[in-house]
């Protein structure tokens, strides 16, 4: 890990934040190259996210901002767990069929998922992009595998 631009004002609220934009730039470029792979595919307007990370207002907002996407966050938070939930429901015979399964989270749900869209202008958004690929691309050749 590397961190640049620190001054002797940084204070652990601007490493925070720093951490949090690197974790969605770094979906961005995962995106990206998806895009750049599979041209076939057609764009992406939105992203449904999923997971710790996800509870956080303030990192959702920043994907948002970085990818440009709509991003949606479900009142389920831990989607992976229920998923291994429902398979292990059906396994010891919990659950008949599918429809048993989404009845069960349709009768459930209680509340509506939460959308987060770009707040910041292109503009903006290319010039965070750009500072990135730049530290990116400086933060190259520091670790020295042979030392």
């Amino acid at each position: 890990m590397l961190i640049v631009g620190i001054t002797s004002h940084t204070t652990s609220s601007h490493i925070s934040r720093a951490v949090l934009e690197a974790v969605c730039h770094q979906t961005n470029a995962i995106l990206e190259a998806i895009r750049l792979d599979c041209p076939h595919l057609p764009p992406l307007t939105s992203l449904k996210v999923d997971g710790g990370m996800s509870c956080s207002d303030v990192t959702m907002q920043i994907q948002a901002d970085i990818c440009g996407l709509e991003i949606i966050r479900s009142e389920m938070h831990e989607t992976t767990s229920l998923g291994t939930a429902i398979a292990s429901g059906f396994a010891v015979g919990v659950w008949k069929d599918i429809q048993d399964v989404k009845d069960c989270i349709n009768n459930s749900k209680k509340t509506v998922d939460t959308i987060f869209n770009r707040r910041i202008s292109n503009d903006q958004a290319s010039i965070m992009k750009k500072r990135w690929e730049k530290a990116v691309k400086m933060s190259k050749g520091w670790s020295n595998d042979e030392e």
